[in-house]
């Protein structure tokens, strides 16, 4: 079975019909081999609903949402991540021995489309920014890629895009808010 968030929808149409698995929002009764989550942290409601095999388990999915568990469990497995941190005070000048140095993006615990993005440029920036849950190393970026990976296979690929212009043309943020949406690869 194929239990789906409502954000996830298009794509598990595709996986759906790829898989040709029964699936929606909330499973029915029933005896299934495997129980696949595409986003959808929710139990299931079905007293008689027993997968024999679970894929992607409530705590995945929820790492996944929080940013900055993602990061760490990222960084935990070897695979190169922008630094970061939770705590303030390792955040430095350019040329300082801190751990990350201006510009640092400020984040919250959970976001989406990069509505919470805080650039900080310098220190007094992390006053005024409020309180973020996290900071990312800022990295200059070309090209921009969301690679959805199951199972050790790559499902789907998009290409950060800018799609329209915005009021608010800052290069170092390339969120929704500013036109940038991924999409298919050129």
């Amino acid at each position: 079975f194929l239990l789906y968030h409502p954000l996830t929808r298009k794509t598990e149409q595709r996986l759906h019909s790829y898989l040709g698995c029964d699936g929606g929002e909330d499973p029915v009764n029933g005896t299934y081999d495997y129980l696949i989550r595409w986003g959808s942290r929710r139990r299931p409601t079905g007293r008689t609903f027993r997968p024999e095999e679970v894929v992607n388990s409530p705590r995945a999915i929820r790492n996944a949402t929080q940013k900055f568990d993602a990061l760490n469990s990222l960084s935990l497995a070897g695979i190169p991540t922008p630094a970061f941190t939770r705590d303030k005070d390792r955040i430095g000048p350019p040329g300082s021995d801190a751990a990350l140095t201006y510009p640092v993006l400020g984040r919250d615990k959970s976001h989406s489309a990069g509505s919470d993005i805080d650039l900080i440029m310098q220190e007094r920036d992390i006053e005024l920014s409020g309180q973020s849950h996290h900071y990312v190393q800022y990295e200059p970026v070309a090209t921009e890629f969301r690679v959805q990976v199951f199972n050790g296979d790559v499902l789907k690929v998009h290409e950060k895009l800018l799609r329209t212009e915005a009021d608010n043309d800052d290069p170092h943020i390339r969120n929704s808010e500013n036109g940038w949406v991924f999409a298919n690869p050129r």
